[in-house]
């Protein structure tokens, strides 16, 4: 079980706004402190006896720097006072300053799962004889995060293994680490076993040392997305395999 707090950051009429901020700011460092999941908060402009929270970005900004651990959640923004393309911008340079605690990529994942009727289920595991595993667990496990239903196959997998194990769960997309450099083989082969086991309609991502060349070779033989060490943003990566699992769902349906 976890636990949150949720705080519309409210003052009564003539109280120190610097005062009010400052208390609120504590209390996700206790929150921090005793182990809490996540900060939540909203935007309200123009009621301040309801919420003096106006910009929830610059809040999350200031609580990352006195926490460690707990993530940040904006429950709403007011869209019709925003540029969405400003917005978007400030989301994602609020991801970097927050280190990747922001949690923007929830909403999405919600937002598909009701289309499909279900949370998105991820399958994330190592095919050959690759043992660097940190790669996969943090993606493994930010998809948790997120709201996504996660099947963590752990290393050392076969393809046989793998492509048995997304049928007999039912996953929506499958992503594979493959650090070994036996990355077009293998996925080549997960690739192929799919099609056999009639799961070509769900997505594959892969993420590893993967060279420029191989990266299109992978594109070629199916796959949808290719991550390297230079997309170390985890939350875009989030996004993304939210995007792909909906275009995927859209061409089955249709």
């Amino acid at each position: 079980m976890k636990f949150g707090i949720y705080n519309e950051i409210q003052a009564s009429p003539g109280a120190d706004y610097k005062q009010r901020y400052d208390e609120v700011l504590r209390s996700v460092e206790l929150g921090d402190a005793l182990g809490y999941d996540v900060f939540m908060t909203l935007e309200h402009h123009f009621f301040p006896t309801f919420s003096i929270s106006v910009n929830p970005l610059a809040f999350f900004a200031a609580a990352a720097q006195r926490s460690k651990n707990i993530r940040f959640r904006a429950m709403c923004h007011t869209l019709p006072v925003h540029n969405p393309m400003v917005l978007a911008a400030e989301i994602a340079q609020c991801d970097h300053l927050t280190d990747g605690r922001l949690e923007a990529a929830r909403r999405e994942v919600d937002t598909v799962s009701r289309r499909l009727g279900r949370r998105i289920k991820i399958l994330v595991g190592k095919p050959g004889l690759d043992g660097h595993s940190n790669g996969a667990e943090q993606i493994a496990v930010r998809a948790r995060d997120v709201g996504m239903d996660v099947i963590y196959a752990g290393i050392r997998f076969t393809p046989a293994e793998l492509v048995k194990t997304a049928k007999d769960e039912g996953v929506d997309v499958i992503g594979l680490s493959i650090l070994s450099g036996s990355h077009v083989p293998l996925v080549r082969d997960v690739v192929e076993r799919m099609r056999a086991a009639g799961l070509d309609d769900v997505p594959v991502v892969v993420g590893g040392i993967v060279p420029p060349e191989d990266e299109a070779t992978l594109k070629k033989a199916g796959v949808a997305a290719v991550y390297t060490p230079k997309d170390f943003q985890i939350n875009q990566i989030m996004s993304d395999v939210v995007r792909i699992v909906e275009q995927a769902s859209a061409k089955t349906v249709g």
